[in-house]
């Protein structure tokens, strides 16, 4: 069998000097020598600039290990492009081909260096890299099908949502993915009101052609207290997974009625609590006159917590050299108030209001004969509703009790008809005044500390109907 046989002729050693432009630089022709061929461009093979190809060649037996890889032009006498110089002698390489390459025709040089061994690949074809063309997005406008213009809902409704657009062929042959998001708007399709949904697939439903359609249904008042009534628009918007996804389509104006809606509000309180001070036979003074660093230790005030209790003790004047003793005595108290015109709205109406106290921290210590000394659950006593601003002084109380707080940690009172006063603005919000078990100031018989403090955290439900 007679196997193609090749050998290089050097027409000139300055022939391979990178220093001469490639555009002039020539190929030499080839001669025979045994076992060296280029395998790889075969014949007709269309390579793709910005890609990466292997070129091969079978090594044989030769005396270098290092190869000169070229670039040349059909004919094989102008060298084009050098690959790869020097490259290894592996029998492949790897080649990215570069952008800077003109499409067209072209054959492979692999010559083994310092020796007259080589060959010429066949004729192969180099083409431009396929890009996508620029997206059309009018080509994806959405069509929002429903629901249709003018359309009423009725409360607690399943909204069919129906649209219909155009995929682009190159889209579905890709592994891009178009999405669809849906939005609520109001009825100028100016402002969101929040989304519905996000990241709808289009694989719903396929008409033909490039054409889709696609449908959602929207319980509008599931969870959604953004949803008032009136009037609002539907937007649906294409996404792809890279980009831009079309152009965004709108529904017809289509009103919403809530009708009537039970909702429960819980709001947390502002706490003013303040203490008066007996000294002595002196006459009782509030707090504001007493220094902080003068308080006693185990009664200062806790964030959030309402402070309610009272503690009475005497005091010697010369603790080192006796002296006389005296009475001191404070009183705690703390006014609860709740922002009930923050659930002011159009078409609201309170059903139901709990104030919930809760002891969440608690101390005693002191002798038995103190009038109305209670058990050790709790040191609240009286709770007032306020019907004027309240001074801070303990004397001083501008309303009336309506409940005295049980022996309990955790107790609920129904406050339904003062909430409901202060929310139609028929009585002034002045809240709520909890006081202590004992504010009688009484003097211990003996010279030990009498101490009830409790810390209530108050928490008031309000159950309304919203039309």
């Amino acid at each position: 069998m007679i196997k193609k046989i090749t050998i290089l002729v050097l027409f000139s050693a300055a022939l391979w000097t990178h220093n001469i432009p490639m555009s002039h630089q020539q190929i030499p022709k080839q001669r025979s020598l045994v076992s060296f061929v280029v395998t790889s461009p075969n014949a007709n093979v269309r390579w793709t600039k910005n890609q990466s190809y292997t070129i091969q060649w079978t090594k044989g037996v030769q005396s270098s290990n290092t190869v000169r890889i070229l670039l040349s032009n059909p004919a094989g006498n102008a060298l084009i492009h050098i690959i790869k110089d020097p490259g290894p002698n592996t029998g492949s390489f790897q080649w990215s081909i570069p952008e800077s390459i003109p499409a067209g025709r072209y054959k492979i040089f692999v010559r083994v260096s310092n020796t007259q061994i080589s060959d010429m690949s066949d004729e192969f074809s180099i083409a431009e890299e396929m890009k996508a063309k620029p997206v059309d997005l009018s080509l994806r406008q959405v069509i929002v099908k429903k629901p249709q213009e003018n359309r009423r809902y009725a409360p607690n409704a399943s909204i069919p949502i129906e649209w219909e657009t155009k995929i682009q062929n190159y889209v579905l042959k890709t592994n891009n993915m178009l999405y669809f998001d849906i939005d609520i708007y109001d009825q100028n399709g100016a402002n969101k009101i929040f989304t519905i949904e996000e990241r709808v697939k289009y694989d719903k439903y396929y008409l033909g052609g490039d054409r889709y359609r696609l449908n959602w249904n929207w319980s509008p008042y599931a969870g959604n207290a953004a949803v008032k009534t009136g009037y609002y628009k539907i937007k649906i918007t294409p996404k792809l997974a890279d980009g831009p996804g079309g152009m965004p389509g709108f529904s017809g104006k289509i009103h919403l009625s809530r009708g009537i809606q039970a909702i429960t509000e819980t709001l947390y309180p502002r706490i003013r609590d303040r203490h008066s001070r007996r000294v002595k036979e002196h006459d009782i003074k509030d707090h504001p006159p007493v220094p902080p660093a003068e308080m006693p230790q185990g009664t200062a005030s806790k964030p959030g917590s309402a402070r309610v209790g009272f503690l009475y003790f005497k005091k010697r004047t010369d603790p080192l050299f006796g002296g006389t003793w005296f009475f001191v005595g404070y009183v705690f108290r703390s006014r609860i108030t709740f922002p009930i015109e923050e659930l002011r709205k159009p078409g609201r109406t309170i059903t139901k209001a709990s104030l919930r106290l809760i002891v969440k921290d608690h101390s005693r210590y002191g002798a038995t004969n103190v009038t109305g000394y209670p058990a050790p659950d709790r040191c609240g006593g009286k709770l007032y509703l306020l019907t004027a601003p309240w001074s801070g002084r303990c004397i001083d109380t501008p309303g009336y009790a309506f409940a005295t707080l049980p022996n309990q940690k955790d107790y609920t009172l129904d406050v339904t008809g003062y909430v409901q006063d202060w929310f139609t603005g028929s009585q002034p919000n002045h809240g709520f005044l909890l006081g202590s078990v004992d504010e009688s100031f009484q003097e211990p018989d003996d010279f030990r500390t009498n101490k009830c403090l409790s810390w209530y955290n108050a928490v008031l439900t309000i159950e309304l109907l919203e039309r």
